[in-house]
């Protein structure tokens, strides 16, 4: 195999606010202990809450159950990407 070179974009060399990390640290660590909870249930439910935990993870993350539905998603997600939300 050949290596290949891989850099990171300009735009990506901005630095991201402590506060915006910290907060989705926060929304990533809820949920693994929500997804961990949903997925140590019965076997018959396990799924059901399961999928509770990704839609709700959804809503927050794209504000809609989809990324297709989110109304602002392109705009919002670079903003995120540069650590300015």
């Amino acid at each position: 195999m050949s290596m290949k070179e891989v850099w990171k974009l300009p735009c990506f060399n901005a630095e991201i606010p402590e506060a915006y990390l910290q907060l989705w640290k926060e929304r990533y660590d809820t949920y693994r202990r929500e997804m961990t909870k949903a997925l140590n249930c019965d076997s018959e439910s396990k799924n059901d809450f399961a999928n509770e935990v990704i839609k709700k993870f959804k809503r927050l993350l794209n504000d809609a159950e989809e990324l297709e539905e989110s109304e602002k998603k392109e705009e919002r997600d670079l903003q995120r990407g540069l650590g300015n939300i």
